[in-house]
């Protein structure tokens, strides 16, 4: 937590569009803007930044969350550390059943670390300086397992809408929390309501603007050659997917995301493997996109910790699988 403190401390204009659109609309919500019809500066030459100057490209929750943080201490990235911070937390109370009496004994102490692997990803601090959004979903993501395990299932429900209603992108994710058990149809529709209706205002109050910034500009990115996809790679050779190939791959992810739907873990491995394949087949994916999967596969080797039997070494033999 401290270097991500000194990292903002550091760093406290990044140039990057995603900083100044969190950093201005999170102003204008004490102002009552409309962040979908709010431009990043005065003026075009008085931006100081390459992008996106007057979109919004997020749902509004992500705004919601951090504008707190932007009006009480002066930047966004303080949320978005605060809830890196979280999400260790919350999965570590997942893992903390592992080795309650903390007698080090070996075997235990690495599962009981696990969670702070979500701090120390490799590039989290530059990933931070550049104000990336995924540290929310990772908490709120953490939150709802941690809340389902602990009974508190409207909690749950309240995160996943959070994380529903903050990108757009996590609607893959409601049939697998649809097939978990113990979260199921009827707490994914009431999810899927409330995050509706965080986001309503701001769709009835400029619906035009609204598809425009946050439907129709995702849609229309082109492919770029940096990204780290498929179709980044093949772009440089002239070939261009489509959407085919991420449908057919997708549709893939989720059988198997239904093959893993019995528990937590099962939850965590599908939801990873559906967003990791939205990565891998995307149009623009970087680094920091991958940090998301990346967060829940420590969550399902935490949670298949905590509910292996004692002296079951994860490993089963082909007549015990029969």
């Amino acid at each position: 937590m401290g270097a991500g403190v000194a990292m903002i401390l550091a760093s406290p204009a990044p140039r990057i569009d995603v900083f100044h659109l969190l950093q201005v609309s999170g102003r204008g919500l004490l102002d009552g803007a409309d962040m979908y019809r709010q431009q990043w500066a005065p003026s075009r030459a008085e931006y100081p930044v390459y992008g996106l100057f007057d979109v919004y490209p997020y749902l509004p929750g992500t705004t919601l969350l951090l504008a707190p943080f932007r009006l009480l201490l002066g930047d966004v990235r303080y949320g978005l550390l605060f809830a890196l911070v979280l999400a260790a937390v919350a999965i570590r109370r997942i893992a903390g059943a592992i080795a309650p009496d903390g007698d080090g004994d070996a075997e235990t102490d690495v599962p009981a670390a696990l969670p702070l692997v979500v701090l120390v990803f490799p590039g989290s601090m530059y990933a931070l300086q550049q104000s990336w959004t995924e540290p929310l979903l990772v908490a709120c993501l953490a939150g709802m397992v941690w809340a389902v395990r602990a009974g508190r299932t409207g909690w749950a429900v309240a995160a996943f809408a959070l994380a529903l209603a903050s990108k757009q992108h996590l609607a893959l994710l409601v049939p697998v929390a649809a097939v978990w058990p113990a979260f199921g149809p009827r707490r994914v529709l009431v999810a899927v309501a409330a995050a509706a209706a965080l986001v309503a205002p701001w769709v009835l109050a400029g619906p035009a603007d609204f598809w425009a910034d946050a439907v129709m500009t995702n849609l229309r990115y082109p492919v770029r050659g940096d990204s780290l996809s498929i179709p980044g790679v093949l772009v440089h050779a002239g070939v261009r997917t489509g959407f085919v190939p991420m449908l057919l791959a997708l549709a893939g992810a989720y059988w198997l995301a239904w093959r893993a739907r019995s528990d937590a873990a099962g939850f965590c491995m599908g939801a990873a493997v559906v967003l990791l394949t939205l990565d891998v087949m995307n149009k623009q994916s970087y680094f920091n996109h991958y940090t998301l999967p990346m967060a829940l596969l420590v969550m399902t080797l935490s949670l298949h910790a905590v509910d292996r039997p004692p002296g079951d070494t994860g490993i089963q033999s082909r007549s015990a699988q029969s």
